[in-house]
């Protein structure tokens, strides 16, 4: 392909201004415009588009790893499902999170921004599935933090003994908030829905409850970075397939 990699990108080209079509590329990119429940400060929905963007700036010479766009990455175009379903949940989410919790006659609302949280997770999970079929590498690129379930539920299916690797500032554990379980703030709590405690290690939290931390302590997945600990958790947790999130 005649692809000058030093050159300017045009701006309608793709993830970091490469030309790779989907047959081409080994990394395959999901953009999911969903921050249904962020409840501050929204504007993770417009991550992917602002990422897409942003990337054409980007030098691609990589100083540690060299030319790993020679493998090729490609940017799936944005579906308008996902930004239609997003609009419907954030409108319905959107006064509750104002008021600063559920009341007993949001139940109807709480229940839709559910239902429409799972839906994008099936599709998010669809997605991830066919391309762990084909044998490439799947990326998530959301959106807020409970965008990448469906792809980790879907990547722990396929390998057996998959653990996560989180890095985050806020642990996620929590069951439900503002009244759904499908919340930005429980999107590490869902994983463990289908993957035992132990399989978690979550890197740099610096804010979250009392019972969250007591747990992450506990389970000793907590760990700061830069601590000796992170080597000797990091080295065990790599004689597994790894999630990285």
């Amino acid at each position: 392909m005649d692809f000058d990699v030093n050159a300017a990108s045009p701006a309608d080209s793709g993830l970091f201004g490469l030309p790779h079509g989907p047959g081409e590329a080994h990394v395959h990119v999901l953009g999911v415009p969903f921050e249904a429940t962020t409840s501050y400060r929204p504007g993770t929905g417009g991550a992917p588009e602002a990422v897409l963007a942003a990337s054409r700036q980007v030098d691609l010479f990589d100083l540690h790893f060299g030319k790993p766009y020679e493998r090729g990455i490609w940017m799936a175009p944005l579906d308008p499902q996902l930004a239609s379903w997003d609009r419907e949940a954030r409108g319905l989410a959107a006064p509750i999170i104002h008021r600063g919790g559920a009341e007993g006659d949001d139940l109807e609302a709480v229940e839709r921004v559910d239902a429409i949280c799972d839906a994008v997770r099936r599709e998010v999970a669809t997605f991830t599935e066919q391309r762990l079929e084909e044998g490439r590498l799947p990326v998530v690129l959301g959106g807020d933090h409970s965008t990448p379930l469906g792809a980790i539920e879907a990547c722990a299916a396929r390998f057996p003994g998959m653990g996560i690797l989180q890095f985050d500032a806020h642990a996620d554990l929590r069951e439900e908030w503002n009244g759904s379980r499908n919340s930005h703030a429980c999107a590490m709590r869902r994983t463990l829905d289908f993957l035992p405690a132990d399989r978690l290690l979550q890197v740099g939290i610096r804010s979250g409850t009392r019972e969250e931390f007591q747990e992450m302590r506990h389970a000793g997945r907590l760990i700061s970075p830069g601590a000796p600990a992170l080597t000797a958790a990091l080295a065990e947790l790599g004689k597994r397939p790894l999630y990285i999130t």
